[in-house]
């Protein structure tokens, strides 16, 4: 039976009910009530299951991001063009009411693999710099348009006038602006590429796949490297205990220094720019500041998917981003 809580586990509740019943040529019906997926698949992305029967591979978990029809028939259209250059990715069941229906891919994200077994940190976070490396190596011929529709400058500028900030942020803004060094070769480019978004059999690195592709794009491979480095510098922000936080602090520049380098080893990835990697990332910290005043203005409860809700002392990242944002640009 079907079962619905709100607006968005309905919105993905009927899409997978209808890209099923379209597929298989009979009306199914959703096993649970979906479930908000945070972190792994992108914003309104939902976990479904169809009641038992069905056959593959609508037997299996099934991810529903719940979107706008244009940024869904943009994400599909993504999943196609690097299957169709033999870059795994999960299948895509159907395309329909706003929604895209895919595969879940693999059993577990790195980032549980990760707290399963700690023992093989530095393994598996090669092969997700592998894997990244290899994906900026795909050709870029026949990309689809950024999932977003926005290059990354306009899709700031529209972040920054709809929250209000563009006064407060004006000379961050400005410098991005004055200091844009020559663009790269361009590469096909995740836009959100951290643990959660890598998903693999057990620790088998062999079976790492990429999934979450809501913010894909074409653009300097350092645009996507500096991002996942940022969410590396992050961490500690990410722990509860102030412990934890300190030893995350301690830590976090050999783990960026190490993603770097095992990406920088992976065959045929070559050594990344560093003009491009710091205005990269000092755009990133720049972004990921006006999120967090986003919120602080906002103010109340912060929705499943928004990073701002796994941020522990929220004033402290915030100025720590000011200082990473001044070094970076610093002459």
């Amino acid at each position: 039976m079907d079962v619905i809580t709100d607006v968005g586990t309905e919105a993905a509740a009927r899409a997978l009910r209808r890209a099923a019943s379209d597929a298989l040529g009979r009306e199914v019906a959703v096993a649970d009530t979906p479930e908000a997926i945070p972190g792994s698949f992108g914003r309104g992305a939902y976990g479904c299951r169809l009641e038992p029967g069905a056959p593959p591979p609508w037997d299996g978990a099934v991810v529903v991001r719940v979107t706008s029809s244009a940024a869904a028939g943009r994400e599909a259209a993504w999943h196609g063009f690097l299957a169709g250059r033999g870059h795994p990715v999960p299948p895509v069941l159907g395309v329909v009411d706003a929604a895209v229906v895919l595969g879940q891919g693999p059993e577990l994200s790195l980032m549980e693999s990760l707290g399963l077994n700690p023992i093989a940190i530095p393994q598996l976070l090669r092969a997700m710099a592998a894997a990244h490396a290899r994906l900026h190596q795909v050709p870029v011929e026949g990309a689809p348009p950024a999932v977003s529709g926005d290059e990354p400058l306009a899709a700031l500028d529209r972040v920054l006038v709809a929250t209000g900030l563009a006064a407060e942020f004006a000379p961050e803004r400005a410098w991005l602006d004055d200091h844009a060094p020559p663009p790269g070769p361009p590469a096909v480019c995740h836009g959100d590429l951290q643990p959660a978004a890598v998903r693999l059999d057990g620790d088998d690195t062999t079976t790492a796949m990429l999934v979450n592709w809501s913010a894909a794009l074409v653009a300097d491979a350092e645009y996507d490297v500096a991002l996942t480095l940022l969410m590396f510098w992050s961490a500690p922000y990410l722990a509860e205990g102030m412990g934890q936080r300190k030893m995350l602090k301690a830590v976090r520049d050999m783990i960026t220094d190490g993603y770097r380098a095992a990406y920088e080893g992976a065959g045929g990835s070559g050594p990344l720019d560093e003009d491009r990697l710091r205005y990269w990332g000092a755009f990133h910290a720049l972004r990921w500041s006006a999120a967090l005043a986003a919120a602080e203005r906002r103010g109340g409860p912060v929705d499943a998917w928004d990073p701002v809700r796994l941020v522990q002392h929220r004033a402290s990242y915030r100025k720590d981003l000011g200082r990473r944002f001044a070094r970076l640009t610093r002459s």
